[in-house]
């Protein structure tokens, strides 16, 4: 989970040169990447997409208060937070995750905002279960639609995901008739236990 989403970590020497490069890719993604796709982005508007990224980035899995982030950014409505949110999802940075399918990622607001993928968590220092919910959420993002869950973590189609470690227990989500527990360290599946691992065969 801490290297591999980005094919140059071969190339390079270790993973302090790694980190340093991945770094450089977002703020050359923020600088440059998005002035193609956004030409009339201010130097200012950058400046709070960064800020809003570093306030992500430092409490993901997010569940956005998005009073507390205006006033972090300086911005004054919803609109155009959520506009930047949908800024930093395109170029890959982000990944915001509604309660279902009708809701409108431009008009509604995210019940949880996850990193892109576990390269980008590991700039930091994350917490092992966090980790495993952006894996999952990067791996099946390719599959399907993925909501939040009020039950279970996440739902994907008509099937429910709690996700957790080898002991995981299945009390969060065993009135829910398709659910599902996906397992870090765990080897083989069982019944319902599906090892975490497999979904990365997904991609």
């Amino acid at each position: 989970m801490k290297f591999g989403y980005y094919p140059y970590y071969k190339e390079l020497p270790n993973e302090i040169v790694f980190f340093q490069t991945l770094r450089q890719s977002i703020e050359t993604t923020i600088d440059s990447d998005l002035l193609s796709v956004y030409p009339n982005l201010s130097g200012n508007t950058v400046r709070k997409l960064k800020l809003l990224l570093h306030a992500i980035g430092g409490n993901v899995p997010y569940s956005p208060n998005y009073t507390d982030l205006k006033k972090m950014i300086d911005v004054k409505d919803d609109r155009t937070l959520k506009e930047y949110l949908t800024m930093l999802e395109n170029a890959g940075l982000i990944r915001l995750l509604m309660r279902d399918e009708l809701s409108l990622k431009n008009m509604d607001k995210a019940d949880k905002i996850y990193l892109e993928n576990t390269n980008l968590m590991c700039l930091n220092r994350p917490d092992i279960g966090n980790l495993r919910e952006t894996f999952f959420v990067n791996q099946l993002e390719n599959v399907g639609e993925i909501y939040f869950s009020k039950s279970g973590d996440f739902r994907v189609g008509e099937f429910v995901f709690e996700i957790g470690g080898a002991k995981k227990s299945f009390n969060q989500i065993k009135d829910d008739k398709n659910s599902f527990v996906a397992s870090d360290n765990l080897e083989i599946g069982f019944g319902s236990k599906i090892p975490l691992w497999l979904f990365g065969l997904m991609y």
